[in-house]
């Protein structure tokens, strides 16, 4: 299996920001278990089977085929402070399944119950969702919303939009192809930690330029 991490962005402003990283068919897909080399998985549910996911690397990134929802993290990608975060995300075969996918941030304990996360996903039919997790409770900071930065699937089945996060001293941005979609203050969502995927059951997902930067 080849080795590949998208080229990481990393200045380090002193009491700001650090920001590390380490390496890096139609529904309903049988993955083969398959997991990049320094990721760790976690299932929304404890009998879900790892057999009926991957993510692999790709030359382009990552690729996600999931059965089950999960969460998808590198131990060694952290962050905290005033930081960016982006990824593009492309839907490559969801027209049964337009269901989310994107990014995880703000991770802590992501194997154990107390595990807490901030998600911010999209999916096929032109609409994103924010939610905070804690343990096994979640918390919508917004319902899926559709907006007209969110590009919806081809008739191929494929989608593509870049997601960002910024957070900034007191409030996060949330970006969809370099649109601001919803903006909150950093009281109310997890943000600092470790960041990584979220993939939502059924799903062919190719992750492209995962990046991690430091803000002015």
């Amino acid at each position: 299996m080849s080795r590949f991490f998208a080229p990481l962005i990393l200045v380090l402003f002193p009491g700001f920001h650090s920001c590390s990283s380490g390496d890096d068919a139609k529904p309903p897909f049988v993955g083969g278990g398959e997991i990049a080399k320094g990721f760790e998985i976690r299932f929304d549910k404890a009998e879900s089977k790892r057999e009926s996911v991957r993510l692999a690397t790709t030359e382009k990134g990552f690729m996600a085929e999931s059965g089950p929802n999960a969460i998808y993290w590198n131990p060694a990608n952290k962050t905290s402070g005033r930081y960016s975060l982006s990824v593009e995300v492309q839907h490559l075969d969801s027209h049964l399944h337009p269901h989310g996918a994107g990014l995880i941030f703000g991770g802590a304990k992501l194997a154990d119950p107390a595990q807490v996360y901030t998600y911010f996903l999209v999916r096929g039919d032109g609409k994103f969702l924010i939610k905070k997790r804690d343990g096994e409770n979640t918390a919508e900071i917004t319902s899926w919303s559709e907006n007209d930065a969110v590009k919806a699937e081809d008739d191929k089945g494929v989608a593509k939009n870049k997601l960002g996060v910024e957070v900034g001293e007191k409030e996060t941005r949330f970006l969809v192809n370099g649109v601001e979609v919803h903006r909150v203050g950093n009281e109310k969502i997890h943000t600092e930690g470790l960041y990584g995927f979220r993939v939502i059951h059924d799903l062919k997902i190719q992750f492209v330029g995962l990046s991690c930067a430091a803000l002015k």
